[in-house]
């Protein structure tokens, strides 16, 4: 599965969690069973690039932006 397909899988499996919390109980057990498969793919792709390495730089105060936003 490339990144593409795995995005559009997570915003499948978001809407559905929508629905399972509001309207459908009975999938709960279902959708949690393909959460599990998802993360064992990310912990798999994890583990496959364990030698990746991030790198952080500094950002000087003047030039941060601080963006929060909230979802009712």
């Amino acid at each position: 599965m490339n990144e593409s397909e795995l995005s559009k899988l997570r915003g499948v499996i978001g809407s559905l969690q929508f629905a399972v919390t509001h309207t459908r109980p009975d999938m709960a057990a279902k959708l949690g069973e393909v959460q599990v498969q998802i993360s064992k793919a990310v912990l798999r792709e994890a583990q496959e690039t364990s030698d990746v390495r991030l790198c952080f730089h500094s950002i000087p105060t003047d030039q941060l932006t601080h963006v929060s936003f909230g979802d009712a």
